[in-house]
């Protein structure tokens, strides 16, 4: 539907005017709200009980991002490029960091490599535990929602001691990484110490065994088809 050809309204209710139908009419300010991948509202005309006109507006939350740069320097767009995908940000930024140094001919050192590989893979696994949780979310189920927030919760831990930050991290900058906050002391131990269910459960089980069209057929990819 168009929208009004009035302005949006700054204020949550709007007076009643007549509208074309000759309708004493209310606009109201439905929002903001997080609706997902950023703050938006509806305008809305009601007459009574009845929604009369509809107009969305979904502002400008982590939206613009190329014009917002556009006054910012290399490093303090970093942090601008990662709000719109918070929960993978590190892969995000990844992209636009190696964007300028293959414009300026930069190479970054081997151990800046790892650096990055290793908080992208975190990042990576952090992003799907978010999403298996709020799934759960959805199906109603509340050990599929603990668990694998409870499991993200370690990663969130090592990426802090790595990047001295828990979400977005502006870790990855031009020609390398940023400086280390804290030491990985301790991590291996860590990881060991942590109780795992996953071997006893999935142990040898479920491999396909034969050609692989057998496991076309099934649907079956990644780990199970490459067996």
């Amino acid at each position: 539907m168009s929208a009004p050809p009035k302005p949006v309204p700054l204020t949550t209710v709007e007076s009643t005017e007549t509208s074309e139908s000759g309708a004493q009419t209310l606009t109201l300010s439905v929002g903001p709200q997080h609706s997902g991948s950023g703050h938006m509202r509806l305008i809305v005309e009601v007459d009574g009980d009845i929604i009369v006109n509809v107009a969305p507006d979904p502002g400008y939350v982590h939206r613009g991002i190329e014009k917002i740069i556009e006054l910012r320097n290399i490093i303090k767009s970093i942090p601008v490029i990662e709000r719109p995908s918070i929960i993978d940000a590190s892969n995000l930024n990844h992209a636009w960091v190696r964007s300028i140094e293959e414009i300026q001919g930069v190479e970054v050192p081997r151990r800046g490599q790892y650096l990055r590989t290793l908080l992208n893979e975190m990042n990576r696994i952090m992003s799907h535990l978010y999403w298996l949780s709020i799934y759960g979310v959805f199906l109603g189920h509340t050990t599929m929602f603990m668990w694998p927030l409870g499991d993200r919760e370690l990663f969130i831990d090592l990426a802090e001691k790595l990047t001295g930050a828990r979400i977005t991290y502006s870790y990855l900058v031009p020609g390398g990484v940023g400086i280390l906050r804290e030491a990985f002391e301790g991590v291996r131990s860590d990881l060991l110490q942590q109780p795992s269910i996953h071997l006893p459960c999935e142990g040898n089980r479920g491999p396909l065994q034969g050609e692989g069209d057998r496991a076309r057929v099934y649907g079956a990819n990644a780990s199970r088809f490459r067996r």
